[in-house]
Formats: structure tokens, C-alpha cells, sequence
């Protein structure tokens, strides 16, 4: 059996040594208990290497305890002793439950603080197994004991913390995901077509995993004050793509945000110091214009072609900010032409429209892919624009999607968070294109407007 790779990707709010403990201590652990595995972590992104069958259930326990060990650092971050001893109990039930015990549970947690303290001079392993099940059978005599120790106010701190990260992790939707022969798969093997149904499309989709549910991300930034956030479960989909692979191709008609959940991806990467750089592009075609034949100077012709990615950055970053960034090159807008002939090293690069590059284009683009950059590739296969002669967009799925860290997802129509017409629109147009007629058609004096059936 080839080797399985689970890739889980530790959010830009955490510090990794958070989740993994000083000197990887925590991680360690991890590794004493699934040793069949291999545990790769470079930067934020933590793989599992999993070469055989036998070992894909242990592959999945792991899976599991990390994106636990990321839930709760959010509120109480584990140590190695805590991770230890849990684990070690996890036998009974999973690890996930004991987690979620233990978050939910001050007193849980200042025993496992005590007998930390207790045992620091003393490093038998042995002993420290025995104590954890005395743990288990403490009388309430003897955990009341253990409260008065405590300061009363960082009791109620902790309390309100812990019952506050629960609230939100219970308002978060998980949409549910089809897996295959009850494997994971960490990039798109299936070829998926615009007309997919929703569910479909969530099943072909790589994503990150909590139990065997799809994470909602929570905000990626704000743009005038207002938080940034996926909103569709296509949306979703396509956010979690973006933060597990090293290329996403986000697929879909105008409206469901492609372009502008890249860019708020591509500012939190920068904002949180994953990349030097962000560069944005787009091929030097605009409703049959090329810029060489537009009035004035370079900046003059891209300034309203590139309009739409200044404006999403301004919203993002503030425009006095955005022009001193611009002016030191740590963010670039350009045509796509400016892309010849360099690699994009520690950057976030975005092709906006990419239906309108030609085969060789986006050849070209995919090849600038440096260390440590992440590439997201926006485009609409049905807005082709009529001087290409061959979108480098359409076929690109069928040449690329195989290969490893290269994700495909597909928006629709459900996922347009604009104006509810502009939904409705780009349903009738795709009616049209798979040879269906509207259902019904509503005729005034002035206009035919396509409703859904």
C-alpha cells in the first residue's frame, strides 16, 4: 500500500509551541504512543505518514489527538505530563472525550497541576502511571481538598473561559463529509464537474478534520471594521483547502468570493508573519482589451484593470498602509507577464481570473512556485474571454489533479453571497449551458427573468 499522508495545519492565531509544547515535548509523546507512525512538522503544518493498512487506524487516533490538542489551546493548552497521562487512559475512551472532559473540568485539571508539581523531581514513568489511576477514584472529600488550594478567583477566570470556548465551538455549524472507503484523503483524486450537487462537491473536497466533521473556520480578518468569514459550505470547503494545501484552484461563478476570501487569507498569512511577501496577478486580458493598446502610461492601464484586488486589500489593510507596502514591494499587483522568469519565494500568490490564461500562462505561473509560498488560482470556466483561444483553466483539473498538495474546489451558485439575483442569474445561465430550459419564465414589458424551479 502506498504511504497515506494526513496534513493538519495549526491556525495563524496559535503559537505551535503551544499546541506541541517546548523543545516539541507534547509532540513526543504523540510519538511514544503511535510508534508505527512517522510525524512530520515543518512551520504550522504537521503531517502523518502512514505506509501500510494496518496502520491507518492508528493514523486516524493521531489525527485526532492533534486537532484536539489545537481545539483546547485555544482555551487550556496541555503539557507533556497532561498528554501523557491522558493518552494513557485513552484505552478506555477516546482521547477526544478525555480532552473534552478535562477542558470542561477546572478540578480535573488542578489534580493533573498537583501531582505535575508533585512529581517534578521525580521522572519514573512507572510511578507516574500508577498515580494517574489513583486519579480516577479520588473521593469528593479529597477534590475538595484540592479546590480550597486554589485561588478563588482564578477558579472563576478559568470556569468562564472554559464555558465560553464551548459556546462557540456548540454554535459552530460542522456540515457532514462523505468519505470513501472510510479512508482520509489529503488531496483531490476525483475529477469534479461544475454541475456537481453540493454534497458532492464537499465529499471530493480535501479538507482539514475534526472527528470526521469539516472545520468551520472561524474569522480570517476584517475588512472595515466587519469580520471576514466563510459564509457557504462551499466557501468553507474552499477556505479549508486553502490552509492545507501548498496550491488550491477555487473554481466557481462571480459572486461567491473566491478572490476575495484569497486575498483575506493571504493578509492574515502576511499579517501573522507566514510570508514576506503578498503578489497578486492577473493575465493582461480584459473584455477583449490588451493593456498595450490602452492610453497612458504602465501604471495608468493596470490601475483600473487590477482595480478589484486594490480595493479588497484596502478594505483589508487600509489604504495609506497599502501604498507604503506597495512602494517597498512587499505587495505586488501586476499582470500576469511580470511573473516570467522569477521563483516567488516566502510569498502568498493569487491569479485572479485565471479563465482568461492560456495553457502556456498558467504552465508559466505554476512554475514560479517557491519555498515556503502558498499559490491560490481564482477563475470562472464559462466567463472565458473571447481572445483566448484556449482557456489554460478548463483542462487544468484533468493535468493537475493527481498530484499531491494540489486542490480543486468548485463554488456554485448556492455559494453567490451578493445581490440574491446574481444567484439566481448564474443558475439560468448554467440551465443554458447543460441544455435545460428554465422551468419558468416571467415576461414584462422589459425583461425575461429566469426563476428557479
Amino acid at each position: 500500500m502506498a504511504t497515506t499522508t494526513r496534513t493538519i495545519s495549526i491556525p495563524g492565531q496559535l503559537d505551535p509551541v503551544t499546541v506541541l509544547g517546548p523543545q516539541d515535548q507534547v509532540l513526543r509523546e504523540i510519538e511514544r504512543a503511535f510508534p508505527q507512525l512517522a510525524i512530520i512538522v515543518r512551520g504550522n503544518r504537521i503531517a502523518i505518514l502512514s505506509h501500510d493498512t494496518q496502520t491507518e487506524s492508528e493514523a486516524s487516533a493521531a489525527q485526532d489527538v492533534i486537532e484536539t490538542l489545537i481545539q483546547t489551546a485555544f482555551t487550556a493548552p496541555m503539557d507533556a505530563d497532561t498528554v501523557r497521562r491522558l493518552l494513557s487512559r485513552s484505552s478506555q475512551s477516546s482521547f477526544h472525550q478525555l480532552a473534552n472532559q478535562w477542558l470542561r473540568d477546572p478540578h480535573m485539571r488542578r489534580m493533573y497541576e498537583q501531582l505535575r508539581e508533585g512529581q517534578h523531581k521525580n521522572n519514573a514513568h512507572s510511578e507516574s502511571e500508577e498515580r494517574v489511576e489513583k486519579d480516577s477514584s479520588l473521593s469528593g472529600s479529597v477534590q475538595q481538598e484540592a479546590i480550597k488550594q486554589e485561588d478563588a478567583q482564578r477558579d472563576a477566570i478559568a470556569t468562564v473561559s472554559t464555558q465560553t470556548h464551548i459556546a462557540q465551538m456548540q454554535d459552530i455549524q460542522k456540515p457532514d463529509r462523505q468519505v470513501a472507503n472510510q479512508q482520509i484523503t489529503i488531496q483531490q483524486t476525483t475529477d469534479m464537474q461544475a454541475t456537481d450537487t453540493q454534497s458532492q462537491r464537499l465529499a471530493h473536497t480535501p479538507l482539514t478534520r475534526q472527528g470526521s466533521q469539516l472545520r468551520v473556520p472561524g474569522v480570517i480578518t476584517h475588512a472595515l471594521g466587519a469580520p471576514v468569514r466563510p459564509k457557504t459550505p462551499g466557501q468553507i470547503a474552499y477556505v479549508n483547502a486553502i490552509e492545507t494545501h501548498t496550491i488550491t484552484f477555487g473554481i466557481g461563478p462571480a459572486g461567491t468570493g473566491k478572490t476575495y476570501l484569497a486575498v483575506a487569507k493571504a493578509v492574515r498569512a502576511f499579517e501573522d508573519g507566514q510570508v514576506r511577501r503578498i503578489i497578486l496577478t492577473r493575465p493582461a486580458v480584459e473584455a477583449g482589451e490588451n493593456l498595450g493598446f490602452l492610453p497612458g502610461t504602465l501604471h495608468e492601464k493596470v490601475d483600473p484593470y487590477l482595480r478589484p484586488l486594490f480595493d479588497a486589500l484596502a478594505d483589508m489593510i487600509g489604504t495609506d498602509r497599502l501604498r507604503k507596502l506597495m512602494a517597498d514591494g512587499t505587495i505586488e499587483v501586476a499582470p500576469l507577464a511580470y511573473m516570467r522568469g522569477r521563483t516567488l519565494n516566502d510569498a502568498w500568490v493569487i491569479l485572479d481570473e485565471a479563465q482568461n490564461t492560456t495553457a502556456q500562462q498558467m504552465k508559466m505561473f505554476l512554475t514560479r512556485l517557491g519555498f515556503n509560498t502558498r499559490m491560490v488560482i481564482t477563475g470562472d470556466a464559462t466567463q472565458v474571454d473571447l481572445t483566448v483561444p484556449h482557456s489554460g483553466l478548463v483542462d487544468i483539473e484533468h493535468i493537475l489533479g493527481g498530484i499531491d498538495d494540489i486542490a480543486f474546489v468548485h463554488l456554485q451558485a448556492q455559494d453567490v453571497v451578493r445581490h440574491r439575483l446574481v444567484g439566481q442569474i448564474v443558475t439560468a445561465y448554467e440551465r443554458v449551458a447543460s441544455n435545460q430550459k428554465p422551468s419558468k419564465i416571467k415576461h414584462s414589458k422589459t425583461t425575461v427573468v429566469a426563476k428557479e424551479s
